[in-house]
């Protein structure tokens, strides 16, 4: 409903391919002081930690979809981590690996054991990793680990249960990111295991359960009184590759009810590649083009990657302009006519360079 999704009031939104690319939201709205730069509590709902029990980070500038965390903790954004899972992972296999005893990875996510534990931010800044009363000659980030039904507030009765109180996050300031695997996880590493753990397992919904779990996570929020200064949502294609579509409708309505409206960083500032660790130059695309760039990554990506739009294909194109009519209220004219302007600037006539357009001069970047 509206009123369980005016807790995005005050939210900054952003939306975004891959995880790490929280890194480039935060540091734009710091550095163009929409932000302040102060530390900030972390409501992580995700199917993985995102959250390595080294410093790569910081030893070799790598900034990955599974290490992002690291970097937030180790430069102060955030003083303490609330990580939330699907009620999955309370099921046999998976129960052993995120919620029983800690296992001998050294290199592997901060991921299983007690549900209450700590981060040591040593004066360095590099991280270690242990129970809350490790020593530590820093200063701690405490790290909490719920299941969704934990955020509702549901009782179980298990052995490692904490329930999150009503109103628990009142007049707290949190940054809040989303990743579509906690909906779905049914992508190529789905089956992979690590070292001795037999990963064999799966997260796939019905279309209607996904509905029932959209409002399932609107609703613990509102129950904790969670209410995020910045939201991001990362669609991690590589998992969600059964309902994806789905997710990102259900993304793209929570930034309609945001602050500044769905605004999209679309592209790496802190990264060239998504796995590559040399820093880059500043190539983010915000508001009303970056919605339309990503309009034209999603069409391309529902009618099957080709990094291209060609602008004589009857589906690909209808879809495009289809998409950038819905989502910025425009003609079918106004849309078609975008469309044209973007290959005619990259010297096309029949189709867009998806690839390309990190050197397109006419989709100038929008501050909020």
């Amino acid at each position: 409903s509206a009123d369980e999704l005016s807790l995005f009031r005050q939210s900054y939104f952003d939306l975004f391919r891959d995880h790490n690319q929280t890194l480039d939201a935060y540091r734009e709205l710091v550095a163009h002081g929409q932000l302040a730069e102060t530390p900030r509590v972390l409501v992580h709902i995700d199917y993985h930690a995102d959250l390595y029990r080294n410093n790569q980070h910081r030893q070799t500038g790598f900034e990955g979809i599974g290490n992002y965390i690291n970097a937030l903790v180790s430069d102060g954004a955030v003083n303490e981590i609330w990580w939330i899972v699907p009620d999955a992972t309370e099921t046999p296999p998976q129960v052993k690996f995120f919620w029983e005893a800690w296992h001998s990875y050294s290199d592997w996510q901060f991921r299983d054991g007690p549900a209450d534990q700590a981060i040591c931010v040593n004066r360095n800044g590099d991280l270690s990793f242990g129970a809350e009363s490790m020593a530590c000659s820093g200063h701690k980030v405490p790290f909490h680990k719920r299941t969704l039904r934990m955020l509702e507030g549901t009782a179980k009765h298990t052995a490692y249960e904490v329930l999150v109180p009503e109103g628990w996050f009142t007049d707290r300031d949190v940054l809040l990111d989303f990743d579509a695997d906690f909906f779905d996880y049914n992508g190529i590493y789905a089956n992979r295991g690590y070292g001795s753990e037999p990963r064999l397992y799966q997260l796939v919904y019905t279309p209607e359960r996904l509905n029932h779990e959209f409002g399932r996570v609107l609703k613990a929020l509102n129950r904790v009184a969670l209410k995020p200064v910045l939201t991001t949502c990362a669609m991690s294609p590589e998992y969600t590759d059964a309902h994806a579509m789905q997710i990102e409708v259900f993304f793209r309505y929570l930034g309609i009810y945001s602050r500044t409206g769905t605004d999209y960083i679309v592209r790496y500032a802190h990264t060239i590649r998504r796995q590559d660790s040399r820093r880059g130059g500043k190539n983010v695309l915000r508001g009303i083009d970056a919605q339309i760039y990503y309009d034209l990554m999603t069409a391309d990506r529902i009618l099957g990657r080709q990094d291209r739009i060609d602008l004589r294909d009857g589906d690909r194109t209808t879809l495009a302009r289809t998409l950038v009519m819905n989502n910025l209220n425009w003609s079918a004219e106004m849309a078609e006519a975008k469309l044209k302007q973007i290959a005619l600037s990259q010297n096309h006539v029949d189709y867009i360079d998806l690839a390309a357009l990190s050197q397109f001069d006419d989709l100038r970047t929008h501050k909020s």
